[in-house]
């Protein structure tokens, strides 16, 4: 078991060191999205498949021969071979007892805790749909009073209600690209992985990374609507504001804003 989870550890890693190296500068959003989803997926995959292939080389049969031919004759020093004695058969029961494991424990206690803090930052979702809301034909605008705040989640965008109508337009633009592409649906993949291998601060940065890149693909969508000098202003004088819920597509991300524009002068 721990062979394999330093082999998916390790895979993962050379694919995110991949990502670093050669692909997160570049513009092709949409490759590097599959790039980042695909990846850790084939990292699970791949130990088996090393191991097959292992098999194939080298099956099982051969393995036994090898163990039979190498076996050494016995030696006897002397002309007389020695007698052996023939000692009496004991038979010794082995008294049954539960062992734990400890390992497992531990695992469990760490899944279990991860989906706790996964259902926490659900909670606060769940209550921002008690606002008002405005039904359209493919999503739904969820309007959070006194809040500069700006994110979406699946098919409902989230907008503070200090939003100026100026501002809403464009934030509306953006979000509804993560609507239409579905990225919530990434980030909610990867709060799985998050539950299933909690342990593996990997899967934390491929989540990282793809909430950033979510963020240049709807900010390239709306700029060929829009002027790129007016949105740079607007990414720069608008006030932060957001809730840390992995699992959503932030607007006012402040980590991001440098990125996003650097990403946009591409």
């Amino acid at each position: 078991m721990w062979r394999y989870i330093i082999q998916i550890i390790v895979f993962q890693l050379v694919f995110l060191l991949v990502y670093e190296s050669f692909l997160k500068k570049e513009t092709f959003f949409t490759a590097n999205r599959w790039y980042l989803l695909l990846t850790p997926v084939l990292s699970l995959i791949l130990p088996f498949a090393s191991f097959t292939a292992l098999s194939e080389v080298v099956p099982a049969s051969a393995v036994t021969a090898i163990n039979n031919t190498i076996k050494l004759p016995e030696v006897f020093i002397g002309t007389q071979q020695p007698t052996v004695e023939q000692l009496p058969t004991v038979h010794i029961k082995a008294e049954k007892t539960a062992a734990v494991n400890w390992w497992l424990v531990v695992y469990a206690l760490g899944s279990f805790t991860s989906f706790v803090l996964f259902l926490k930052r659900w909670r606060v979702i769940g209550k921002l749909f008690q606002f008002k809301a405005e039904d359209k034909k493919d999503f739904k605008i969820v309007e959070i009073p006194n809040s500069r705040m700006a994110f979406t989640f699946l098919k409902t965008v989230f907008l503070g209600s200090d939003i100026s109508a100026k501002e809403r337009e464009h934030i509306l633009e953006h979000e509804l690209i993560h609507v239409s592409q579905k990225h919530s649906l990434d980030l909610l993949f990867f709060e799985i992985l998050k539950v299933l291998f909690w342990f593996n601060p990997l899967v934390y940065l491929f989540q990282n990374r793809i909430a950033a890149l979510h963020e240049f693909i709807a900010d390239e969508a709306v700029v060929k609507k829009t002027s790129k000098k007016h949105y740079f202003n607007q990414l720069l004088n608008s006030a932060f504001e957001t809730q840390n819920l992995s699992f959503t597509n932030q607007f006012f991300n402040q980590s991001l804003i440098k990125k996003r524009i650097v990403m946009l002068q591409k």
